[in-house]
C-alpha cells in the first residue's frame, strides 16, 4: 500500500537535494496538490508565520527576476526600491515541514501527502542505515588492509592516534603521493558529493564564501575535526574541516581503491 502511495506521487511531488544534502521539496507542487483555495503567496507567508517555520531550517527561499535569473536578495527586503526586480520567490521545504503543512491542510489530499512523506522518511532513513553500515565497513577494511601491510602498520598506528590534523590540500597531496591524483578543490567538491561533507555557501559583501562541516556519517566515523579560519583580506571567520589521522587512512584507502578497480 506505502509502495503505491509512493509511485503515485513521486512525481506529483518531486524532491531534489538542497545545498546542504538534504531531501526538499518545491512549495508551489505541493500547493498544487493539496488545492487550496488562497493565493499561493498568502498560502505559504500565512503559513510560514502562523506556524513558525523558520528560513534556513524549515525552507529556504530564492528570487528571481522577470528573466529568470536568481537573485540575492532575502523577502524582508522585498518592496524597497532597491529589490522591485524580484518577478518570482520559490520555497524549498524540508520533508518536515511538507508533511507537516499537508497535516495542517485538513483534508483528503493532505493526509495522501502526509502519508506519502512519511514513507519518503522511512526510505531514507533505511539507505542512511544501509550507508552507515556500508562506511563503517568501509573504516573496518581500511583499517585490516593496513594492519596487513606489516611495514605500514606503525605508521598506520601513528597517524590514527595521532591528535595532528591535516588540511584538505595536505590530503589532496598524499593521497596524489600514493597514486591518484587529485587537487584541493577536486577533493573538496568529491567530499560534498559522497556525502561527507555539508556545504553552506554564504554571501559576504560581494564575494561568496563556503562554510564546511562533516556529514553525520564523516562525524560518526570521526573522520574530521572543525576548524574556525579567519579571513584576512574579507575579515570574516570561515568554517572548514580539518582530516583526523582516522580520516587519512580512511580516504588514502578509499582512493587506492578507486585506482585498483
Amino acid at each position: 500500500m506505502d509502495g503505491i502511495i509512493r509511485n503515485s506521487l513521486s512525481e506529483l511531488l518531486p524532491m531534489t537535494k538542497g545545498e546542504n544534502g538534504i531531501n526538499t521539496v518545491n512549495a508551489r507542487d505541493l500547493y498544487a496538490f493539496l488545492g487550496s483555495k488562497q493565493h499561493f503567496a498568502d498560502w505559504i507567508k500565512n503559513r510560514i508565520e502562523q506556524y513558525g517555520f523558520l528560513e534556513n531550517q524549515d525552507f529556504q527561499m530564492f528570487c528571481y527576476d522577470w528573466h529568470g535569473n536568481l537573485l540575492n536578495i532575502r523577502y524582508y527586503n522585498f518592496m524597497k526600491s532597491e529589490n522591485q526586480q524580484v518577478s518570482k520567490i520559490e520555497y524549498s521545504l524540508s520533508v518536515g515541514m511538507a508533511k507537516e503543512l499537508s497535516m495542517i491542510e485538513n483534508n483528503e489530499q493532505g493526509k495522501r501527502a502526509r502519508r506519502y512523506f512519511i514513507e519518503c522518511e522511512n526510505m531514507l532513513r533505511s539507505m542512511m542505515e544501509q550507508r552507515l553500515k556500508e562506511q563503517q565497513q568501509q573504516v573496518d577494511e581500511a583499517k585490516r588492509q593496513m594492519e596487513s601491510q606489516q611495514p605500514k602498520v606503525v605508521f598506520a598506528e601513528s597517524v590514527a592516534n595521532s591528535g595532528d590534523t591535516i588540511s584538505m590540500d595536505e590530503l589532496a597531496k598524499l593521497i596524489t603521493q600514493n597514486g591518484y591524483i587529485i587537487n584541493r578543490n577536486e577533493l573538496f567538491a568529491w567530499m560534498v558529493g559522497n556525502g561527507y561533507l555539508l556545504r553552506k555557501v554564504r554571501r559576504v559583501g560581494r564575494k561568496r564564501v563556503n562554510d564546511y562541516t562533516p556529514s553525520q556519517e564523516a562525524a560518526r566515523l570521526h573522520l574530521f575535526r572543525l576548524n574556525a579560519e579567519h579571513v584576512p583580506n574579507i575579515g570574516l571567520t570561515r568554517y572548514t574541516c580539518r582530516v583526523t589521522g582516522n580520516g587519512q587512512i580512511f580516504f588514502v584507502s578509499r582512493f587506492n581503491g578507486m585506482i585498483n578497480r
